[in-house]
């Protein structure tokens, strides 16, 4: 179980990161290096959320070790804060089946305004 959950968490950041590359590089001093694509990345964060949910189906209760890591791998960000920064930025594109696997698993995420 563990090398498939932990394949599922690994592709997920994968995907949130490009995201943050098709989201556009802006430097300190506030140039544009790179244009964003808001489009692809919302696909990009979407993609993360369904990688995500496919890891929580094997494993329902986080038993496998690979979420520990995983959460170490973003910054101490827990599953539930990923998948909720995930709704926000992307909500639309998250097809309704899996909004209802999210909200069955944290109600909350009902709620979460998407922010365009």
């Amino acid at each position: 179980m563990s090398a498939d959950v932990a394949q599922l968490l690994a592709a997920s950041r994968e995907a949130h990161l490009r995201k943050k590359h098709a989201a556009g590089v802006v430097d300190a001093q506030g140039t544009v290096l790179s244009a964003p694509n808001y489009t692809v990345a919302e696909q990009h964060v979407a993609a993360a959320v369904s990688l995500r949910l496919q890891a929580h189906a094997l494993d329902p209760l986080h038993l496998d070790p690979a979420w520990a890591a995983d959460q170490l791998s973003n910054k101490g960000q827990t599953d539930r804060q990923l998948l909720s920064f995930f709704v926000a930025y992307s909500k639309p594109l998250i097809p309704a089946e899996q909004m209802a696997q999210l909200t069955a698993r944290f109600p909350e995420m009902a709620a979460i305004a998407y922010l365009p």
